[in-house]
């Protein structure tokens, strides 16, 4: 599900590739993996949070 919500944003769906690859989450191990700055990292994890919260919170809507 998440996976369709970053789904056109390729920046966000490099980052939880890279997790679901067995990159640790951590900001200094995606910057390395991912061949980014650890500040882009920290940034591209709030969106990437962000979307995450808000398919829950759309969930949760849904469910009541």
């Amino acid at each position: 599900m998440l996976f369709r919500a970053v789904d056109d944003v390729p920046e966000l769906r490099e980052i939880l590739q890279a997790i679901l690859d067995g990159c640790s989450p951590r900001p200094r191990y995606l910057a390395l993996e991912l061949n980014i700055s650890i500040r882009e990292v920290d940034n591209r994890l709030k969106r990437l949070r962000r979307c995450a919260s808000k398919l829950v919170y759309e969930d949760v809507l849904q469910s009541h």
